[in-house]
């Protein structure tokens, strides 16, 4: 299908500011702006909204009933088609703590549901087994293991890349397992993790590029020990937040943003099942959770990831931060696609990428309403 999307507002991530153009794309790939001699099949005219790639989500387990983990190739294509409504173009799976072979199986129907109509998967985040017990959250404790190269070798076999996997660094005392996630192609963040502040500048030094969810499961930041959060801050790694106002307070996620800047910020939803649901009973890799008022949590109280719509989250950012769109929206773009390798194909409108966009109407001070979805150049119907 060729594309053109005429007076629009175009986003450029390389200089956080929008100008007035078009988008031009064929066979849902973008080309340049003064591409000639296309006949298009279709034309929209943007009406002079605002055009910014599609939101990419790095950190989500499930929504619209569903858990990646558990989720059979019927649910995938609901789950898919639920993201992409919310504006999610692209979803990096990601798998909570659960048994070996689970895992493996989880793999295998989301490899074959790649191709689903909706969302598109690419890669896989895995988010537990390697974690410190002492700050599982939500997560099964009892199936908690240290970093094992052996098991992660099958993992990245099977999951293919690109592959992300959150780990508590302290726990990979030789540096064996990070060193090998590197050297097979993947990236790696640390998450639910005890670490000093100097076992956190250690782990970045050594290969960790992302801070999963920051501020949620890992010590609190003292003035007389900075800690893993300290390091973060200071860091030169992308920190992940979980911008819903419940998880991380607007006070926080505001200092969070003044050191960390619109180049390290990561906006992830960490969502789970019944993100888009009423409230109710799900389940988040095997463990009974219950969500109400948009609180998922489990049955000892504990914050079993968000019931966030990404979006939302952008919009948060700019409300809690007071900052732009062309700010915030490179922290649900371009910043997670640098930070798990998949800037070459999505993350910005640049030539060369898939066509995924959405186009955006301002609605009050801080807000805008997604006008059109564009997924690899075809417009969706939401």
């Amino acid at each position: 299908m060729r594309l053109l999307v005429d007076n629009a507002l175009i986003y450029d991530s390389a200089s956080f500011s929008f100008r007035r153009g078009k988008l031009v794309s064929v066979d849902g790939i973008i080309r340049p702006q003064e591409s000639h001699g296309i006949e298009f099949d279709m034309v929209l005219d943007a009406g002079g909204a605002y055009l910014v790639p599609g939101l990419i989500d790095i950190h989500t387990h499930g929504r619209a009933g569903y858990d990646f983990c558990d989720a059979g190739h019927d649910e995938l294509l609901v789950m898919a088609k639920s993201y992409l409504e919310s504006g999610v173009t692209t979803v990096m799976p990601t798998l909570a703590t659960a048994p070996f072979d689970k895992w493996l199986s989880a793999m295998d129907r989301i490899n074959a549901a790649r191709d689903n109509g909706g969302a598109r998967f690419i890669g896989l985040h895995l988010e537990g087994r390697y974690i410190n017990p002492g700050k599982h959250g939500a997560q099964a404790k009892d199936l908690i293991v240290r970093p094992d190269t052996g098991e992660l070798e099958v993992l990245i076999r099977q999951a293919g890349l690109p592959f992300h996997i959150t780990f508590a660094p302290e726990l990979d005392t030789d540096g064996e397992f990070l060193s090998r996630v590197l050297e097979l192609g993947g990236t790696a963040a640390a998450g639910h993790t005890m670490m000093t502040y100097d076992e956190a500048l250690s782990a970045e030094q050594r290969g960790i590029s992302v801070y999963s969810h920051l501020f949620n499961a890992m010590p609190p930041m003292h003035h007389r020990a900075g800690g893993v959060v300290c390091a973060a801050l200071i860091g030169s790694a992308f920190c992940e937040l979980i911008c819903d106002g419940i998880h991380i307070s607007p006070e926080m996620i505001k200092m969070a943003y003044r050191c960390l800047g619109r180049e390290r910020t990561i906006l992830v939803s960490d969502s789970s099942a019944g993100t888009g649901c009423p409230d109710g009973h799900y389940r988040l890799a095997g463990v009974e959770i219950t969500v109400k008022e948009g609180r998922a949590l489990t049955a000892d109280g504990a914050l079993a990831g968000s019931t966030l719509n990404l979006f939302e989250g952008v919009l948060n950012l700019m409300k809690f931060c007071n900052i732009g769109l062309e700010e915030a929206v490179a922290c649900a773009t371009i910043n997670p696609a640098r930070a798990v390798g998949i800037d070459k194909f999505v993350g910005t409108l640049e030539p060369g990428k898939y066509a995924d966009a959405l186009l955006l109407r301002p609605e009050g001070d801080y807000g805008f309403t997604i006008e059109r979805i564009i997924l690899a150049g075809k417009p969706v119907d939401i």
